[in-house]
């Protein structure tokens, strides 16, 4: 990972959704190539099972992901990408305590996601994947409004899955992770890191 005294450096835009102003933050270039090309090749070795489903009405339709254990959690390559992560999220005024959740999202052409929200926590995504082409899709959608609201206002932004690129945002946001496109014969991998607030 590279390093800096200026987090700022690395954020590539910062905005808010809807009324409530929630926030979301992207970063970009903490990784060298060479590195990201190690995490790559790690998390795509990964044993990952069917085990995760985007909401209740949906658990029937399960993704592939991998729990970290303990154990795993204390390697170096999570363990320095969770403290990054925390002095990114600090540099930007965003409290976060310790992680409640991480784990590994492994998706291929022809899975389906759907909308969903994390709850009261910040959640992170940090982009595997060493290399990516614009027509693989695969983009992350944050949606303007929640399930709460009698209307959906429809989508906000559409975050690209930027080799490396971590994104930070509020966990109450609606969201949906996207999927690779036909055209890409690569699964898209994403490390997700959900912080207590």
């Amino acid at each position: 990972m590279a390093t800096t005294s200026t987090h700022d450096t690395f954020l590539s835009r910062s905005f808010e959704i809807g009324v409530e102003k929630r926030k979301v933050f992207v970063f970009d270039d903490l990784f060298e190539s060479k590195t990201l090309s190690a995490i790559y090749d790690k998390f795509r070795s990964l044993p990952y099972r069917l085990t995760d489903y985007d909401r209740d009405d949906t658990r029937t339709i399960r993704h592939l992901v991998h729990d970290f254990d303990s154990e795993e959690i204390k390697t170096a390559e999570i363990k320095n990408t969770v403290l990054a992560v925390q002095e990114l999220a600090e540099a930007q005024g965003i409290k976060v305590k310790t992680p409640a959740n991480i784990y590994a999202n492994f998706n291929l052409h022809g899975d389906h996601q759907f909308a969903h929200e994390d709850g009261d926590v910040w959640t992170t995504l940090v982009f595997i994947n060493a290399s990516w082409h614009e027509d693989w899709g695969g983009e992350l959608l944050l949606y303007d409004g929640t399930f709460a609201q009698p209307t959906d206002r429809g989508i906000a932004y559409a975050i690209s899955p930027s080799p490396g690129r971590i994104v930070i945002f509020d966990g109450k946001i609606k969201h949906r992770g996207g999927v690779p496109s036909k055209f890409c014969l690569e699964p898209r991998i994403t490390l997700a890191i959900k912080f207590m607030k």
